[in-house]
């Protein structure tokens, strides 16, 4: 007896994928490439998210704060970019004081041999 396949079916599910299944699914380390992919849909997400804050009423006092906030999360992204094309995790990181960014850095641990 032959069982028919709905191929519609699966390419829903999986388009439904979660980033957190794309990665179960590998046995061994996910390939940069991979990596890259759940990198910039969660950065889409995250961009959607800023969108629709950005629209929201602010407050006179809240909008250099979310000036600030914005070029913060930008420079942090740009951090984490610059991490995964250098073949590490994309981890970026920012200080800000008093509205200032004073430091950014991203994930070193290939490049510096050292986890600490």
């Amino acid at each position: 007896m032959r069982t028919s396949v709905n191929t519609n079916s699966i390419r829903n599910k999986k388009s439904e994928l979660s980033v957190r299944d794309i990665l179960a699914s590998t046995r061994r380390a996910p390939s940069s490439i991979l990596q890259e992919q759940v990198f910039k849909r969660r950065i889409t997400n995250i961009n959607s998210l800023t969108r629709e804050a950005a629209s929201s009423p602010v407050s006179k006092s809240g909008a250099k704060t979310n000036s600030i906030s914005d070029q913060a999360l930008n420079a942090s992204f740009e951090e984490a970019l610059s991490a995964l094309s250098e073949g590490e995790v994309p981890v970026g990181c920012v200080f800000v004081y008093k509205n200032a960014i004073i430091a950014k850095a991203r994930n070193q641990i290939n490049a510096t041999k050292n986890a600490t």
